[in-house]
């Protein structure tokens, strides 16, 4: 006999609105907490309005998203600032 699988029983057939981040164009909120990102979103307005957080795109009303290439190059310019930040003095 033969076992009966359904279509959405299959990862990759999934039509799952919750796909992971990494397959998503646009990114919700929720994503955004998702990939640490956790600033209210008074300062992502602040951050937006300065040029220093990708702007947001709105779909309606009051439903936004980013999108997740915009994203994904903030994350990493903040990955090469790292790279020369100095806390302390060297010993």
């Amino acid at each position: 006999m033969i076992p009966h699988s359904s279509p959405l029983s299959s990862p990759r057939q999934s039509t799952s609105l919750l796909a992971p981040v990494d397959r998503k164009v646009l990114l919700s909120r929720a994503d955004l907490r998702a990939l640490g990102i956790r600033f209210s979103n008074s300062q992502l307005l602040r951050l937006e309005a300065a040029q220093r957080f990708p702007r947001r795109l709105r779909l309606s009303g009051a439903s936004v998203c980013w999108d997740r290439d915009e994203v994904m190059g903030w994350i990493d310019a903040r990955k090469e600032e790292r790279a020369g930040w100095h806390y302390a003095e060297p010993e």
